[in-house]
């Protein structure tokens, strides 16, 4: 089968599961499937896998993916890799076997040389890395963690390899990540599009010990097949940048286009065109597949918040009860004489600002999580929100009375996403612009609501700005 007419396996290298799906090259999904990631240590703190375990569940996976779909390997010509953020090992240079287990982007043990790095690196680290300032979660103070505690696994003989390299080394190619996932770990730099020197060396590192770099999206062929691998050599692979990216870009988020997930966290990811960041001091930024940049802003105020407030209500209701009651209230022209919900205080009793019955207090809870998107949007980000192509996605964007309460609160009409990041991986693959697969029907603000939610949002900025001094 040529290239033109191959299937493309499209990875999802996520924290909790790693999924993979079979695409056509229309971007027809096939087949679908997941498998968990099995930490050898979560503690709270520390958080790490086997590299070898992830190995052979990401290949019993493949394995299990083309007998169930009926697919021959052969018909395979691309892997697409998008991924969690700045998750590495270390490996012997010669054979590819790791030496340290996988540390997890959630691994938060290096403090002490958070603090380290900080000091060394200067005050302007946020235009070499997507993250400012450092914080105990990236790839370079864990790097400095491993020089104290592991030094030998630093030596030259021994390379640095982030989790899409690593499996993409046992299906043959070489060592390699793309400079969107690099930029998110300390020791790449967004100034140079190259390794940051600096930073190796304070990790006592060179740039031989580094994988190589390619732009997101971005694909090498293999030149040879490793033992048990059912591909041939020719395969193609991709690297599709980190899961916010080719989620992203699985939803159609071009210039102009803002992506919001609603999940445990807000998040916001922004296409930003040509001109590279850093955009704010409190956000990140990094490549964006075809030449352009991205910048993302989280809270977290989204799904979390509502899950605890939901709880405090009437001894605890549903999700869906709270979806009914929301949409009563509109309907009642209860709105404006509702509480406020302040979502940095869910769980407690002051995240009202006012007593009101159970349902416009779970009316409040989407309405306030909705205005912290706006400041989210308005203030972290400088967005023009009424000028945004606007998509929602996670378990939130499940709600229609939600998404009406969203569309009303930033005046402009928005669509539910139905894409995600192995879409995205896949349509990088092909390299097409960003599918509009990925879109769902637009939903506009409530003529009679919005200027409602207005007034509102200026008492609740003022009350949300008291809570959080």
């Amino acid at each position: 089968m040529n290239s033109e007419q191959s299937l493309i396996l499209a990875v999802d290298c996520g924290s909790t599961n790693l999924k993979i799906a079979l695409f056509t090259q229309e971007l027809e999904r096939v087949y679908e499937l997941s498998t968990p990631v099995v930490y050898t240590v979560n503690d709270g703190c520390r958080m790490e896998f086997d590299p070898q375990g992830i190995r052979t569940a990401f290949s019993q996976a493949i394995d299990r993916l083309l007998t169930e779909s009926g697919t021959p390997a052969a018909d395979v010509g691309v892997i697409a890799f998008g991924s969690q953020a700045q998750t590495f090992c270390m490996v012997e240079s010669a054979s590819g076997d790791a030496v340290t287990p996988f540390f997890s982007w959630l691994d938060k043990r290096a403090e002490k040389e958070c603090v380290q790095a900080r000091a060394e690196l200067g005050t302007n680290f946020h235009e070499h890395c997507s993250f400012a300032p450092a914080i105990p979660q990236l790839e370079v103070c864990k790097a400095l963690w491993l020089k104290d505690r592991q030094p030998k696994s630093m030596e030259e003989s021994y390379h640095h390899t982030f989790l899409p390299g690593y499996l993409a080394m046992g299906l043959g190619a070489p060592n390699t990540v793309d400079r969107n996932l690099a930029a998110m770990g300390g020791m790449y730099s967004l100034r140079t599009g190259k390794w940051w020197t600096e930073a190796l060396a304070l990790c006592g590192l060179s740039t031989e010990q580094m994988p190589r770099l390619v732009d997101v999206g971005e694909g090498i062929v293999t030149k040879h097949c490793p033992k048990g691998c059912p591909f041939e050599p020719g395969l193609r692979i991709v690297y599709a940048g980190n899961d916010q990216t080719a989620g992203a870009f699985g939803n159609g988020c071009d210039e102009d286009g803002v992506l919001v997930t609603l999940g445990t966290a807000l998040v916001a990811y922004a296409c930003r065109g040509d001109s590279p960041g850093p955009f704010h001091k409190s956000t990140f930024w990094g490549p964006y597949p075809g030449g352009s940049w991205y910048e993302l802003a989280t809270r977290d105020e989204g799904c979390f918040a509502l899950d605890q407030a939901r709880k405090t209500i009437a001894s605890g209701v549903s999700t869906r009860w709270v979806d009914d009651a929301a949409l009563s209230v509109i309907e009642q022209d209860l709105v404006e004489n509702a509480p406020l919900f302040l979502p940095g205080e869910a769980g407690s009793a002051g995240a009202w600002t006012t007593q009101g019955t159970d349902e416009q207090k779970a009316y409040a809870i989407l309405e306030g999580i909705s205005f912290s998107l706006r400041t989210l949007l308005e203030e972290d980000m400088s967005l023009q929100c009424s000028e945004c192509d606007l998509s929602v996605i996670g378990g939130g964007s499940r709600s229609e009375v939600w998404l009406r309460i969203i569309a009303s609160t930033l005046g402009c009409s928005i669509c539910r996403g139905t894409g995600d990041g192995l879409l995205g991986a896949a349509a990088m693959a092909l390299g097409v612009e960003p599918p509009q697969v990925g879109r769902g029907p637009r939903i506009s603000p409530d003529p009679q609501l919005t200027p409602i939610l207005d007034k509102r949002y200026s008492k609740w900025r003022r009350k949300n700005l008291k809570s959080t001094i």
